[in-house]
């Protein structure tokens, strides 16, 4: 049956018009992170290296790369480089999300914020490749070294901000540019916290009909449940990505009056550490991107980032010097992979050829990572500098999860789901077309299977699915 598509037996709730689309895919292309504690220096970043890296992973695919600068009030170094790194980027092929946070040196440079940020839009919006803007990051986060929260007037800053952001991008003629802002999901990502009530009483019609988005920074297992004391099962994972999500569209968003926007995964990731096994990391990112892109209709889910491309300080053995997918070295860990193979899946909506949810398939890993062809462009700039920085002295307690670092995980196994087959192509060519699963469950009340697995244009034929419950 050409062009097919196995039909839902339910019918899902509409969701944003954005959602539609094609799941889109990014990362921090970068090591250095912001911490929480005192950690190793960083590896030097090799900006060729990372260039390479990124386009290893993209193939020929439209990608992100998700970058931070810095307003102090006192110094636009950090927002310079910004700046540089974007250009960069972007004239290499690259789609940017630029974060623009909020950390005045001082309580007398808190209100020069909107000023600021509508030199910077107006900067960002000449590059070809600008795709969105973050005003401040983390706002509920009050760990100096990641996020915003322990800046005086932060709520005020993103309600000034978000309208003026979005001034500036439609003066310069870029309607296609979104504007929106971030939150941390915590250890309690399903209770409502004041920050969202506080923004639409700060910010009122001006500030919630900017809103294009609202970004969500998730770290199941890690910051989120369960526990980074425990070993993560995928079915604890999908759980985390399912409650946040339906938290942030149903209550969160609403209360801060933008319940219509986008949701954009803005960081997402599993830190390995000497404890925590790069096993472990290929499963919560592979259950992340399956959870997602399964429920991504309903949520209005439209870009999903990973953080970050490299780790900063592989053999620090320190949990928050590995979130990369690759080591320090460049060479990949088993999550490279299978974000390379959900970026190259055919498909309009997501990453079609990762297993159904639950099976735990270990994925071929590309070590060291291939180089490719290069993208052309300008000869680059300087190495770009690193992204978020760690800061050296402790700060402030968040409400993140303080446990020790889980112990390895136990090797994953079991067979790969038989959703490939052969599609004839001319001049006896023959490709493989992919059925993926959109998303299966059990609707217990009525004693039904909705499924979706849509098809690839290109499939004739026939298509079987085996559906096992209850190891039947």
């Amino acid at each position: 049956m050409a062009a097919a598509a196995l039909v839902a037996l339910t019918a899902a709730a509409p969701a944003p018009a954005g959602a539609q689309e094609r799941l889109q895919l990014g990362v921090f292309p970068w090591g250095a992170a912001g911490a929480t504690s005192e950690v190793a220096p960083s590896v030097p970043e090799n900006a060729d290296r990372s260039r390479s890296a990124v386009q290893s992973l993209r193939g020929s695919r439209p990608f992100v790369v998700h970058l931070y600068g810095d307003y102090t009030g006192v110094s636009n170094a950090s927002v310079d480089g910004l700046l540089s790194e974007a250009s960069w980027w972007s004239a290499n092929g690259l789609k940017v999300s630029a974060v623009l946070r909020y950390r005045p040196a001082s309580t007398a440079e808190a209100a020069g914020y909107p000023a600021w940020v509508r030199t910077q839009v107006r900067r960002l919006a000449a590059l070809p490749g600008m795709s969105s803007i973050h005003i401040a990051n983390e706002p509920n986060n009050p760990s100096p070294g990641a996020g915003d929260g322990s800046y005086p007037g932060v709520i005020d800053a993103i309600a000034a901000a978000v309208p003026a952001a979005r001034d500036e991008l439609d003066a310069a003629g870029r309607p296609d540019v979104r504007v929106g802002f971030n939150w941390a999901a915590g250890s309690s990502p399903a209770t409502t916290e004041p920050m969202w009530a506080q923004l639409r009483e700060a910010g009122g019609a001006a500030f919630t009909s900017a809103v294009g988005f609202v970004g969500v920074n998730l770290y199941p297992g890690t910051w989120s449940p369960p526990s980074a004391a425990t070993v993560p099962t995928s079915v604890q994972i999908a759980a985390t990505v399912h409650t946040t999500l339906e938290a942030l569209r149903t209550r969160h968003m609403p209360a801060a009056g933008v319940g219509e926007a986008d949701i954009v995964i803005g960081e997402t990731g599993y830190p390995t550490s000497a404890t925590r096994s790069e096993a472990t990391q290929e499963m919560v990112l592979r259950t992340v991107l399956e959870q997602v892109t399964a429920s991504r209709g309903v949520h209005g889910v439209t870009d999903l980032y990973a953080f970050a491309l490299r780790d900063g300080n592989t053999a620090s053995g320190q949990m928050e010097n590995g979130y990369g997918l690759l080591r320090d070295d460049y060479s990949a860990k088993p999550a490279f992979e299978t974000l390379r193979l959900a970026i190259a899946s055919d498909g309009d909506a997501g990453p079609p050829s990762l297993p159904f949810p639950g099976v735990t398939t270990p994925l071929p890993v590309a070590d060291p990572v291939p180089a490719p062809q290069e993208l052309p462009g300008p000869a680059p700039a300087p190495p770009p500098s690193p992204g978020p920085v760690s800061v050296p002295a402790p700060p402030a307690p968040t409400d993140a999860p303080r446990d020790p670092p889980q112990a390895p995980a136990p090797p994953v196994t079991g067979p790969a789901p038989d959703t490939e087959g052969p599609a004839p192509r001319p001049a006896s060519r023959r490709e493989q077309a992919k059925l993926r699963i959109e998303h299966a469950r059990i609707i217990t009340r009525s004693r039904t299977l909705d499924l979706l697995a849509p098809i690839t244009r290109r499939a004739t034929g026939t298509v079987r699915v085996t559906v096992r419950a209850a190891g039947r």
